[in-house]
């Protein structure tokens, strides 16, 4: 449940937290009318002697194509379902589709949403979800959309957020004679296992308002402390509503990640206009400022909770690892299972406390590749070996490629495994100060931060130039 999600994006499910970011929060908006298209994607890119196939979801948005040879842009999925106006409206492609008269297309990530290839997510089935499987996934369903609107000569501009805005990045990366440009927006690109840099920009972005990375840090030690006695936890239990007892050491540390995963939330999406604006740093700092940190943090926390729809606040270890072991591709929790496999299969990401700051340093990574081990059988030293495949692989920030575009929030935590200093003329990057996660591929308004607006237009700028080329 670390913040990843991506979340974390569906709350429904208790360990989507650990996700990163952009498509996990689709819900919640009312959805225009569109129709969904499926294609047929061969279960494995890599094995000619499989040729066993199922059926990927995407949808399409021709409104404003101005016909064969105009560019087509295409959305890349990621953990989580996609939207059937995420290539309209709710994105900012609409925008740029508007401009430059492309055809949009969006597709979803094969093991998320409806677009699950096995009949179940077992751990055998999900040898077959990787990354490089969904770029060639993305990769086929490409050169069938330019065949059936009769447009070969059609250029090609990938977009994503957060791990889509990699996805995007690599995509160019692997497929230079298909994709022309990308925009990597919020994508973390080097693969790390152990990851406490995300909790320490955490901490950064809250001293923005004076005290309240204080607070948080005094509140970490004061229910560290209760944490030690049956008293203590007793108190925990009833002011945070706990879900279940704290009847173990693995389920202190969980409520204690679980502590520094919802205030994480509220800053990786701080003001990215995604349609949640109950939350932002100014409105949670104000509230744990307000007055006695006992009384204070409770009060977040189970409100909180009830707009999300939790009921309780997230405690038991043996919960979390019972839905990630659930392999009914239905369930809530379905997109955790998929998104942790991958962790430990090629990214890492744990987001630990190890380092210190103002989270718990119980939060170790032992705690997390534990559930690599229990869930998957993966243990320490093959999460290790997955990670530095992923990043010889593609390579990590020393990426080989042209005509990428990076963007990132410096309030947003995973900009610290992106790109922010430009390697190339023709691998632009832009810190976009002020802003969270992937907020630059929402729709723009008139609030948003000048440091914003600049990003966006550079971006048009460069996509441009690129379309010449």
């Amino acid at each position: 449940m670390l913040a990843v999600l991506l979340v974390l994006g569906v709350l429904s499910a208790t360990v989507d937290c650990r996700r990163l970011g952009l498509q996990g929060r689709l819900g919640g908006d009312t959805e225009t009318e569109s129709e969904w298209q499926w294609f047929v994607q061969r279960l494995d890119h890599f094995d000619p002697q499989n040729q066993m196939t199922w059926k990927e979801k995407y949808v399409v948005n021709d409104q404003y194509w101005g016909g064969p040879g105009y560019p087509i842009f295409i959305l890349l999925g990621g953990e989580g379902p996609i939207r059937n106006d995420s290539a309209a409206g709710h994105y900012i492609l609409q925008e740029y589709a508007i401009d430059f008269k492309a055809l949009v297309i969006s597709a979803e990530h094969r093991f998320y949403g409806d677009s699950i290839p096995t009949s179940d997510l077992s751990t055998a089935n999900l040898r077959y979800l990787s990354s490089a499987q969904a770029l060639a996934d993305y990769a086929a369903l490409v050169n069938q959309i330019k065949q059936s609107y009769n447009t070969p000569d059609s250029k090609v501009v990938s977009f994503g957020g957060s791990y889509s805005g990699a996805l995007s990045a690599w995509f160019r990366l692997k497929y230079p004679h298909l994709i022309h440009a990308a925009l990597a927006s919020s994508g973390p690109v080097q693969a790390q296992t152990n990851f406490p840099e995300y909790l320490e920009v955490i901490a950064r972005s809250l001293a923005t308002v004076p005290g309240c990375d204080a607070v948080v840090l005094n509140a970490t030690q004061y229910y560290s402390g209760l944490l030690q006695t049956p008293e203590g936890k007793a108190k925990i239990e009833k002011d945070f509503n706990t879900c279940t007892p704290l009847s173990s050491d693995l389920d202190v540390v969980t409520f204690l990640e679980y502590f520094a995963d919802t205030i994480s939330e509220i800053v990786q999406y701080n003001n990215d206009n995604n349609g949640r604006k109950t939350w932002n740093i100014p409105a949670l700092c104000s509230l744990l400022l307000s007055g006695p940190l006992d009384q204070t943090f409770p009060t977040f926390y189970n409100e909180f909770n009830q707009a999300s729809g939790a009921g309780c606040s997230d405690s038991s270890y043996q919960s979390d690892v019972q839905a990630l072991m659930n392999t009914d591709p239905t369930s809530p929790g379905a997109a955790g299972r998929a998104w942790y496999y991958q962790t430990c299969t090629e990214f890492g990401y744990y987001q630990t406390g190890e380092k210190g700051g103002i989270f718990s340093p119980n939060i170790t990574l032992d705690y997390f590749v534990g559930q690599c081990q229990e869930v998957f059988g993966i243990d320490m030293s093959q999460v290790q070996a997955n990670v530095d495949w992923t990043n010889e692989f593609y390579g990590a920030r020393n990426i080989a490629a042209t005509r990428i575009m990076f963007t990132n929030g410096d309030i947003d935590p995973w900009h610290a495994l992106g790109i922010t200093t430009q390697p190339s003329a023709d691998l632009p990057t832009v810190l976009i100060h002020g802003t969270a996660h992937c907020a630059d591929l929402y729709p723009s308004r008139s609030e948003d931060l000048p440091s914003l607006q600049v990003a966006r237009e550079m971006w048009k700028s460069y996509l441009s130039e690129w379309l010449t080329q």
